[in-house]
């Protein structure tokens, strides 16, 4: 299987080494129905920093059976139509992105239609060919939950996604208990996921959002490789409304966004860097160095005798590892005791192979 690496999501452009995470504000159902409160959250999640806010999207007569209990409740607190088309639209007035996760085909097209720039299919379809092949072919960037599911549904669907030209894919770590135990969060599941199947890996948070912990657990996604980080926003836990378990209120969830960024500023690049001033002002500080254990005359033989190893802060000197080339030759210039080594100290001078 073969996957994008790099893929871009409007102004920001998503890879293995990122300088910073891309972060999903998860709205779900915090809006209760009401217009005025998603706009709320879309405000709050732009004041936080996010880069994307996350709309669920769903028809309930096309998502789940009417015995349910929860079937009242997502058809109370349903969008119209016409109340989605406003909600993006005022989410497009600031710029951010938009991500549709649509929990069946309506709300999918429906998405779609309204311009999403990337999409999320929930684990509940990962096994859902027609939901599979719809984000597949829509040619937008999507998200993959997994949660609960097994190596087998998760190949099956990234092999179907890839069929139907399927392949700016995210697999998305997350088990959604709302709240999830920390003994079942298992973060390194992200990158089994991850180097199994080739594709781009983030988290999405699920642990109990009153806690000081959830607050900075994704800090151990982050230092796994997630690129992406998907976490619920909501106004106010207190109301204990719909999703709150795991929901972080505006402050928090501005808070962490911060956290999450300038840890991937921690992080740094995934590749060696040549030394910068701080590093050799480091290395001037810290590193010992061949020194002068005793005065030493001109012609004198440098040895264990007269040589040392110590920390001698004015300059860069010669690496111990080094003193074998250098006893046996012959001092050109007087040494006083405690002045390093220098290449020019040396009858025949001398340069470093380290």
């Amino acid at each position: 299987m073969t996957f994008c690496k790099e893929i871009r999501i409007r102004n920001r452009v998503i890879t293995e080494n990122m300088e910073e995470p891309y972060i999903i504000a998860e709205m779900a159902c915090a809006h209760d129905g009401e217009v005025a409160k998603a706009k709320k959250l879309v405000d709050s999640a732009v004041s936080a920093g996010a880069d994307a806010i996350q709309f669920e999207v769903l028809s309930p007569d096309d998502n789940i059976v009417p015995q349910e209990e929860v079937y009242d409740l997502i058809t109370r607190i349903n969008f119209t139509r016409e109340q989605w088309k406003e909600i993006y639209e005022y989410a497009r007035g600031y710029g951010i992105a938009i991500s549709t996760f649509g929990y069946d085909h309506p709300s999918l097209k429906l998405g779609i239609e309204l311009g999403s720039d990337i999409l999320k299919l929930n684990s509940s379809d990962l096994s859902n060919p027609d939901m599979i092949i719809d984000c597949a072919r829509s040619g937008l960037p999507f998200t993959v939950g997994t949660g609960s599911s097994t190596f087998q549904e998760i190949s099956k669907s990234l092999k179907l996604a890839l069929e139907n030209g399927g392949k700016k894919i995210i697999l998305m770590h997350g088990l959604q208990n709302f709240p999830t135990d920390l003994k079942n969060a298992h973060i390194r599941r992200m990158i089994i996921l991850k180097n199994a199947f080739g594709c781009l890996a983030g988290s999405a948070d699920h642990t109990d959002a009153s806690t000081d912990l959830s607050k900075i657990i994704d800090l151990v996604a982050v230092g796994m490789g997630a690129s992406v980080l998907e976490k619920h926003i909501t106004i106010d836990r207190s109301e204990r409304g719909v999703d709150y378990e795991a929901a972080l209120e505006p402050d928090e969830f501005k808070k962490y966004v911060e956290l999450m960024k300038n840890s991937y500023t921690a992080l740094g690049p995934a590749r060696i860097l040549p030394f910068k001033e701080n590093d050799l002002e480091y290395r001037r500080f810290q590193k010992k160095s061949i020194v002068a254990s005793k005065d030493i005359d001109v012609d004198e033989v440098f040895s264990s005798e007269n040589l040392c190893f110590l920390r001698n802060p004015k300059t860069a000197g010669i690496s111990p590892m080094e003193h074998e080339r250098i006893e046996g030759k012959r001092a050109k210039r007087p040494v006083k005791k405690f002045d390093q080594i220098l290449p020019g100290d040396i009858v025949g001078g001398f340069r470093s192979i380290l």
